[in-house]
């Protein structure tokens, strides 16, 4: 039987997907399961709605001693934007969704909380890349781009570190982090990373208008994008959307701010869900 004292996480937030009956249910269960062992439980405030819990904002997590989120990708993307990546170790039970990060359907909660709460767990930690433009700043766990209006190319400047690496002209930029790399940016043909804690940003000019414009990636380096011509968006992880004018820098790094996620088992070198979508059923892309 499992004892308070044994486990490693006494305080637990809950998130499921916003508006989403379905993830809400398994939310309660969730919590009914949690607090039936004694642990403190803690929601988001949409969550509170539904369940009669301690409410907490993404923004104040620092006691809380794990995460868990209900759902799938964007509801991930959405806690690490609203949290600024500033997050306790995170569960993901995925949901009717792609869920890429999580490696647990939701319905095998009881099993799969009796082995975490019991210590039996690896950590993997996560690089998140940080991004400024003008007066906003922040992180991203899989990528910023940015793209023309309808019928026009953006033209920017790229400065790698402190030296400027090209001019160039293009339908729009994708700069992502090695997680990020199994998602927009492989539908590019951009790399696969299969590990996600190296501190490095791949840089993808999409529609480049010259051959002589070429992805590259960098280690532990700032990567600057001065917007000259054409306004573009600049879209953070799906989630943040910014205007930019002639004149406008984006500037990107990683390497400083870490996510860490739970799964079970045995050490992976990447999730179990990436493994399986890519060599088990053959290589064909996301699903």
């Amino acid at each position: 039987m499992l004892h308070l004292a044994d486990t490693p996480f006494r305080k637990v937030w809950i998130k499921a997907r916003a508006g989403d009956a379905y993830t809400i249910s398994w939310g309660k269960k969730i919590s009914a399961f949690l607090l039936s062992k004694g642990v403190e439980v803690y929601v988001d405030p949409l969550l509170g709605y539904s369940i009669d819990a301690k409410v907490l904002p993404e923004t104040m997590l620092s006691n809380v001693d794990l995460a868990i989120i209900i759902g799938g990708d964007g509801t991930l993307l959405r806690t690490v934007q609203k949290s600024r990546g500033v997050l306790p170790p995170i569960l993901g039970f995925s949901a009717k969704s792609l869920g890429f990060f999580f490696e647990n359907d939701v319905e095998y909660y009881p099993s799969v909380l009796e082995k975490i709460l019991g210590g039996k767990f690896v950590l993997h930690k996560v690089a998140l890349g940080e991004y400024s433009v003008e007066n906003f700043n922040g992180v991203f766990l899989n990528e910023v781009s940015a793209w023309a209006e309808k019928g026009k190319v953006i033209e920017y400047e790229v400065v790698v570190g402190d030296q400027l690496f090209y001019h160039a002209r293009s339908d729009g930029i994708i700069i992502n982090t090695p997680a990020g790399s199994a998602g927009h940016a492989l539908s590019y043909n951009m790399p696969l990373f299969f590990v996600w804690n190296v501190p490095l940003l791949s840089f993808l000019p999409v529609g480049a208008l010259s051959p002589l414009i070429k992805p590259f990636i960098v280690s532990e380096k700032t990567i600057k994008v001065k917007f000259l011509t054409w306004p573009s968006i600049i879209v953070v992880d799906g989630q943040r959307r910014y205007e930019a004018k002639s004149g406008t820098v984006l500037e990107t790094t990683i390497g400083r701010k870490w996510l860490e996620l739970v799964y079970l088992g045995r050490e992976y070198v990447t999730p179990a869900k990436l493994r399986r979508r890519f060599f088990d059923r053959g290589f064909s892309g996301i699903p």
